[in-house]
């Protein structure tokens, strides 16, 4: 009975080490703190003293209650088991190297700002991807990149979620004509699709949810990022003549003519347009199905329309402004501008006013205007009288450009306008072409960067500044002048000129970062996608016309 009661005992003590074999790690592969760490509570936070070596190891604690957890900007330490408060995430920490800190709690990541003080590239993408300073800061608190690191970036840029696509819905990209995008521009002119068509002299494109939309014979819808058709429309009939486009939330409203584009000279030398009946489409923008169509009393011949709410807005060669309901075709209103004989320019919107320029009678002897005009109603806000300046052509056929209150347009009279546009007062004005008979500007200008981008007909390229008007630089283009508008993003000016050279500037100082033969009027971007035009030039093959894609995305 004894020898069985020490066999019982023998046995339980055997049993009992056996188990604590079990539980404690081998000694070589454990140390003191990785013991501790394991035996800490969820609710310790904050600090622990640690002695003696494995497996005889002081663990002293201090612990808060249970309900404890961190707040807005915390740092989470190594080997703390603890919780975010309700509302905020843990993001790791900013570089790789902080190994003794496991990350932040904050509510800030993902609220597209970059908050340096914790967020980064590495551990906040959404907020931080397209940030370039990525060196240290003054606190060396910045994450810094490895070259890997860059490459990784980069690769990710390449397929970025739907969030970080940017779209062009009309030309000049936005509802106030400013020409800038968030996208990037590609550093080199890599091209990814060409799609040949049919001659044509002016294609401005647009792009709304990857789609590229363009009319020339036809009006076509294909892939943004492989070129691939995907809808055409056209009339079997003769005189369908289509030519500027955008986009609203369901449709894409087009303007035509019945008849193809034809001037004449007038006796005072101006052009007269004879375009005599302009039609306003709209198609679906899915399948590209007709939806009803509204005529204007004369061609729109140079007016591209504009998508606001549930209006298109566009002008014809009658001198006349229509506000158009985007669901119904019907017509909301038209007005008759005063001393208009035709309206070229494409209107513009910013803080519900309409801007738009206009084309007066005897265009050497008369002033033409810039409007603006309530787009609810089509009532007269005010006008600005531009500059007669003899011997030239004294017209607003740009496109006004809008920003931080201030209307930025062009005229033929080469003279280039800043005015209010509250009140069509002016703020600063600025010849930058010659009194030749050469016509002054007829191109939309590009904003951003604290700079207004415009070129000539006779061969300059500007960057003026916004504030007063001073020119920053100036470049000399080859062959003749440009009426191209320009594409401002990304630190790069892009635009064409009227030689067939497309350039790709650095805005702050003009270089030139890289230059194609391309014979564009006026390019798209999106979602780093930049969409050329190569117009047929004299001598080339009937089939050199083509909508080019640039990007150094992979597709």
């Amino acid at each position: 009975m004894l020898v069985f009661m020490m066999n019982a005992k023998l046995l339980c003590v055997l049993l009992i080490m056996a188990l604590a074999a079990c539980v404690r790690p081998p000694l070589s592969e454990t140390s003191c703190e990785e013991y501790c760490m394991n035996e800490s509570h969820t609710a310790c936070i904050g600090h622990w003293e640690i002695s003696g070596e494995y497996p005889d190891c002081n663990c002293v604690f201090e612990c808060e209650s249970q309900n404890e957890c961190i707040g807005q900007s915390a740092e989470v330490h190594s080997g703390e088991k603890l919780e975010c408060c309700e509302g905020l995430s843990l993001i790791p920490a900013k570089s790789p190297e902080e190994t003794s800190i496991v990350g932040y709690c904050t509510s800030e990541c993902g609220n597209g700002l970059c908050d340096n003080m914790i967020e980064s590239p590495h551990n906040c993408p959404q907020d931080c991807f397209a940030d370039e300073n990525t060196g240290t800061d003054e606190n060396k608190n910045y994450y810094i990149r490895t070259e890997e690191d860059a490459k990784e970036e980069n690769q990710q840029q390449k397929l970025l979620p739907a969030e970080f696509e940017t779209s062009w819905p009309t030309f000049q990209g936005n509802d106030a004509r400013t020409g800038f995008s968030e996208s990037s521009i590609p550093s080199e002119a890599k091209e990814i699709w060409r799609l040949g068509i049919l001659n044509f002299d002016d294609v401005w494109p647009v792009v709304s949810e990857k789609t590229v939309f363009f009319a020339s014979e036809k009006v076509f819808a294909v892939d943004l990022e492989s070129g691939k058709e995907k809808w055409v429309y056209s009339e079997s009939h003769a005189g369908f003549y289509p030519r500027g486009l955008c986009v609203g939330k369901e449709n894409v409203f087009v303007t035509s003519n019945k008849e193809p584009f034809d001037s004449e000279e007038g006796e005072d030398g101006a052009s007269r347009i004879k375009i005599e009946e302009g039609l306003l489409y709209a198609l679906n923008k899915e399948t590209g199905n007709f939806l009803w169509e509204f005529k204007t009393e004369k061609g729109i011949s140079h007016s591209l329309p504009l998508c606001v709410g549930k209006k298109v807005f566009v002008g014809d060669d009658s001198g006349k402004v229509y506000a158009v309901s985007a669901e119904s075709g019907e017509l909301v209103w038209k007005k008759r501008l005063s001393g208009a004989e035709a309206i070229h320019s494409s209107p513009a919107f910013d803080e519900n006013l309409l801007f738009i320029g206009t084309e007066n009678d005897g265009a050497r002897h008369n002033p033409s205007y810039l409007y603006a005009i309530n787009p609810e109603n089509g009532e007269i806000e005010w006008r600005f009288e531009i500059d007669v300046v003899p011997n030239k052509l004294n017209l607003v056929h740009a496109a006004p450009a809008v920003l931080n209150g201030v209307v930025y347009f062009g005229s033929e009279n080469g003279y280039f306008y800043a005015v209010d546009s509250k009140d069509g007062k002016l703020v600063w004005k600025k010849k930058i072409a010659s009194s030749g008979m050469m016509p002054g500007v007829s191109a939309s200008a590009a904003l951003g960067y604290g700079k207004v981008f415009v070129g000539t007909w006779e061969g300059k390229f500007f960057a003026l500044s916004q504030e007063d008007g001073s020119i920053i630089w100036q470049k000399e283009l080859e062959g003749t002048g440009t009426d191209s508008s320009a594409v401002v993003a990304d630190e790069k000016v892009c635009f064409g000129s009227n030689a067939g050279q497309f350039y790709c500037l650095k805005e702050d100082s003009g270089e030139t970062i890289w230059k194609s033969d391309f014979k564009a009027v006026s390019p798209a971007l999106a979602s780093g996608i930049l969409i050329v035009q190569n117009a047929e030039k004299e001598g080339d093959s009937e089939q050199s016309a083509a909508i080019i894609a640039l990007s150094e995305r992979t597709t």
